[in-house]
């Protein structure tokens, strides 16, 4: 019951842990490969990453198989929809970890991410148009549907025709310069983001970011166009870092993954242009962005999983306190006089408010208040009948 509670309630956003992972998984990569890192850091960080994918797919895939009326009902949220890219951008990245391990592997992730992902930017521009969207559904994460197509060029090069990479591009480059006045204009005009999305502002530096490292893969130079991209998302970049005590006051939600892949992409374009032009200013940033990003991911990824073994444990404590609950009922009903009379007033308030039980539990008092018993009873069936047969065995006797 718990275990499809939660599949029923697995939400598509957690791709965007693969998502920041991903990203630094490849910043160690390009870190090895141009700073002279060592190589096991990568290495250690592909096998986590492929296995938190593929545990965050293989749960969504349940969800997707026995709950599917969620799955539906996430796809047409005007928020969450935007969030299903998280998973073609997913695989994009991943092709890109895997291209200098096993081409192969990286070939069919790219085929498959920029499959789904050409699906996914035609339908959420086509739900954009056809709905009455309102300026409050925006935010940056509505960046991350265009962010993908930029993506693309990144893992294809080299068996992927140029002229198709051009295309991918150019679709996420145009949209990113329609969305940007819409959301900046919902940010600034109009009632400020919830606490939780608040995160999402880090998205504003993803796409010029991505955009630097898919423009040189395509043209190898670090030109005026290439410097203009650069500048928006280090300017975005320093202006988030201004405003980090707004941050630093924020309750942990899930969202909090959205600050890792933006640093993960804005340091993978720092090394990139630093690789390019060896200009010193660029590896000072990228060294600067390599540790952050590394801390700000290790931070995020400690709180996720003290959240969730901490709810683990909660599920866990009241779950006993409710078993010990059914227990303590069962053992008071085959210890009534008169079995039989005591379920005849099972829907008698007065009969439950008898069952008012303290229980202690790690130093802990809690009451199974009559409410709570009669819910009990109600989900427990099978136990009362079970009691029934055993009061009247036991009278018999």
């Amino acid at each position: 019951m718990i275990l499809s509670d939660r599949i029923k309630n697995f939400p598509i956003m957690m791709f965007a842990i693969v998502m920041g992972l991903s990203g630094l998984t490849i910043v160690y990569q390009k870190a090895a490969l141009w700073l002279g890192f060592p190589s096991f850091i990568a290495t250690l960080s592909v096998v986590i990453v492929t296995a938190i994918f593929a545990i965050i797919a293989t749960l969504y895939g349940l969800k997707c198989l026995f709950f599917f009326e969620e799955v539906k009902h996430e796809f047409a949220h005007p928020i969450r929809i935007n969030f299903f890219a998280a998973f073609s951008i997913s695989l994009l990245l991943l092709s890109i970890v895997y291209h200098d391990i096993q081409i192969e592997v990286a070939q069919d992730l790219w085929y498959a991410g920029a499959l789904i992902q050409t699906f996914l930017t035609f339908y959420t521009i086509s739900f954009w148009i056809t709905k009455n969207m309102e300026i409050t559904h925006s935010n940056p994460a509505w960046f991350i549907p265009i962010v993908g197509n930029v993506i693309v060029p990144i893992g294809g090069f080299g068996f992927v025709d140029l002229h198709i990479l051009i295309y991918f591009f150019s679709v996420g480059i145009f949209f990113w310069i329609i969305l940007l006045p819409i959301i900046v204009n919902r940010i600034i005009f109009h009632h400020q983001l919830a606490q939780k999305f608040l995160p999402t502002l880090f998205i504003l530096i993803a796409p010029p970011a991505v955009g630097v490292i898919s423009y040189l893969k395509i043209t190898e130079e670090f030109d005026l166009f290439a410097s203009f991209l650069y500048s928006i998302a280090l300017f975005f970049s320093f202006l988030l870092l201004f405003m980090i005590k707004n941050f630093l006051k924020l309750q942990f939600f899930i969202s909090w993954w959205a600050f890792t892949f933006p640093l993960a992409a804005m340091t993978i374009a720092s090394l990139a242009v630093f690789h390019t032009t060896h200009i010193p200013f660029y590896g000072i940033i990228a060294s600067f962005l390599l540790v952050a990003t590394t801390l700000v991911i290790a931070f995020v990824g400690y709180k996720t999983l003290y959240y969730v073994l901490k709810k683990e444990r909660y599920v866990l404590q009241n779950n006993f306190l409710q078993y010990a609950s059914l227990f303590l009922i069962f053992s008071f009903l085959i210890a009534c006089d008169g079995s039989q009379h005591s379920f005849s007033h099972k829907n008698d308030p007065d009969f439950y408010m008898l069952l008012y039980t303290p229980l202690t539990l790690q130093n802990r008092t809690a009451f199974c208040e009559a409410a709570v018993i009669q819910r009990l009873f109600e989900q427990a069936d099978f136990i009362l009948d079970a009691s029934e047969r055993a009061g009247s065995y036991l009278k018999a006797v």
